[in-house]
């Protein structure tokens, strides 16, 4: 974990709010020095310490990918908070046109739910000149989605699947904590 993020954690509330707004402060502050999106990825195990990834492109490509591999997360790291930025197309309120933002999702085994939605502008580089903390009407992923995974009963055998989908996606072992 980054001394950033470690430091805007402790400036916050010991709760899964604290926690969403570190990660948003975190993340604005990588638009600002990167000027991208840097999908992050953040868990606290129950009764262990946190889990910090930066996702892979070929997991934040597709909802589906993105959400599997948040549930294998969940299920072999036994999580019982998460917090995720990533990039999303979604419309835009006036035009109705898809465009690129970024969402910070942040959910917890007592189901706690925050999104938060940036709106983003691109210079002709394609890197980001402006991040503007936005709302969306609905929930972009429903909340059920999450209480059903942390409800999820979880075989050993259900996490060795999901511990082995999750090498595949991130290329390696080596690129993963030890469960």
């Amino acid at each position: 974990m980054s001394a950033s993020l470690q430091k805007l954690l402790t400036e916050q509330a010991p709760n899964t709010s604290g926690l969403h707004e570190a990660m948003a402060l975190h993340t604005e502050a990588i638009f600002k020095e990167f000027k991208g999106i840097l999908p992050l990825f953040l868990g606290k195990r129950e009764g262990g310490p946190f889990v910090n990834l930066t996702l892979p492109n070929s997991v934040t490509e597709s909802s589906e990918a993105l959400l599997q591999t948040i549930c294998d997360l969940i299920w072999v790291y036994k999580l019982r908070v998460i917090s995720f930025v990533s990039a999303i197309r979604m419309p835009n309120e006036e035009t109705g046109q898809h465009e690129m933002s970024a969402l910070l999702i942040t959910a917890d085994k007592a189901h706690a739910y925050f999104q938060l939605p940036w709106k983003l502008t691109f210079d002709e580089n394609q890197d980001i000149t402006a991040a503007q903390r936005s709302t969306a009407a609905s929930d972009l992923i429903p909340r059920e989605i999450w209480s059903q995974l942390f409800a999820s009963k979880v075989t050993p055998d259900n996490r060795t699947i999901s511990y082995d989908r999750l090498i595949e996606r991130f290329g390696s072992a080596d690129e993963l904590p030890q469960p």
